[in-house]
């Protein structure tokens, strides 16, 4: 295993700087130019990793989904939220907090990248009040932040949970075919626990408490008739509901939570305890059995 100290940063920080120092003097077709050079190209190996040799693909436009920032956006307020981050050591908690993640989880190194979210999105803003994060395909962890009060106050938290996401996909891989829904929903309730477990519930995403135990309880027949359906496109109308399913909106997200929490009080499980369980065997020592 690579050793505690041995994490490899994406230097966003230093290419922020870089974009904010050039934008000013470019035209907006420039700018976008000179944005997916520096933060797409620095991630080329993640690109490789999804494209798993597809021709077409686009990594710059998957980074554009939310978690880099609008290169056509006002440039003083990026720049603000830039000075933000800066001042609050947005760099230097995260990767405080991925390191105490390891520690926790015992866990496998990462390749790491921190970048202004893109605000003009309204889920990031609106849904995600400000952070985004993803880390389904190790060892890459990378965290998209527009600066608030709430986004800041619970950097240190997402950080972690992308950080559990990181180990849990490299244990049990994420494969968009051959995947079923109770692994989506046990990588999620898993990763809310050890949140809560390492920092309290109130850092827990408000998807998770959308539903209470009654309920989940309530929807539960929804999710286990389908516990076996494959493909996490598929899964997307249950993890954050819509008309398709007649569930409200994070629902998936609240049934795994309960799932795990349930688990944990049947069995006196730690988090770090089980996150390498398969999600079948959490599932039939919770209260929600299928």
């Amino acid at each position: 295993m690579q050793t505690l100290q041995n994490f490899e940063k994406i230097p966003s920080e230093e290419l922020t700087a870089k974009f904010l120092e050039e934008a000013p003097q470019l035209e907006e077709r420039d700018k976008a130019r000179l944005q997916r050079r520096l933060f797409a190209d620095s991630l080329s190996g993640l690109w490789d990793e999804m494209s798993q040799g597809m021709s077409g693909f686009d990594g710059y436009k998957m980074l554009r989904l939310s978690l880099l920032f609008d290169p056509g956006d006002v440039l003083k307020d990026i720049q603000n939220a830039y000075k933000a981050l800066m001042a609050f050591s947005a760099w230097q908690r995260v990767e405080d907090a991925i390191t105490k993640a390891r520690r926790y989880l015992s866990g496998p190194f990462v390749i790491w990248s921190l970048m202004i979210a893109d605000r003009t999105r309204p889920e990031v803003m609106e849904k995600f009040k400000g952070t985004v994060g993803f880390g389904s395909i190790p060892p890459y962890l990378l965290i998209g932040i527009w600066p608030s009060k709430y986004s800041l106050v619970h950097l240190s938290a997402n950080a972690s949970r992308e950080y559990h996401h990181v180990m849990r996909s490299s244990l049990f891989p994420i494969n968009a075919i051959r995947y079923p829904l109770i692994n989506s929903l046990v990588a999620e309730g898993l990763a809310e626990n050890f949140v809560e477990e390492l920092y309290g519930e109130e850092y827990v995403l408000n998807t998770a408490h959308s539903l209470d135990r009654k309920g989940v309880e309530k929807f539960w027949s929804k999710f286990s008739k389908s516990a076996k359906l494959n493909g996490v496109d598929q899964h997307k109308p249950f993890m954050y509901g819509g008309y398709r399913t007649g569930l409200p909106y994070g629902a998936g997200f609240a049934v795994g939570y309960h799932i795990v929490k349930s688990f944990r009080k049947n069995t006196g499980a730690k988090a770090r305890d089980i996150v390498t369980l398969p999600a079948r065997k959490i599932l039939s020592q919770s209260d929600f059995d299928i």
